[in-house]
């Protein structure tokens, strides 16, 4: 199992739903890119990889949700 460094697996699950999102409103790739800050080529692979692993994505944001309601203090 690869160590875990701080909240990189929840940031890819929101990242690439927020690609997925913009795609759906209609978006082309590179508005997405210039919106997010992301090149197009890493928008169009976060989408295809968020569609196909949608479940996947969704538990792992949804875990997450439990987590940050657990934790009372943010640690930095």
């Amino acid at each position: 199992m690869a160590k875990r460094k701080g909240s990189t697996g929840i940031q890819v699950a929101l990242r690439y739903k927020r690609f997925s999102e913009l795609r759906k409103q209609g978006l082309k790739v590179e508005d997405i890119g210039k919106i997010v800050g992301y090149d197009h080529s890493t928008v169009s692979y976060g989408t295809k990889m968020y569609n196909k692993n949608q479940i996947m994505y969704d538990k792992i944001i949804e875990a997450n949700k439990h987590q940050q309601n657990k934790k009372a203090t943010p640690h930095h």
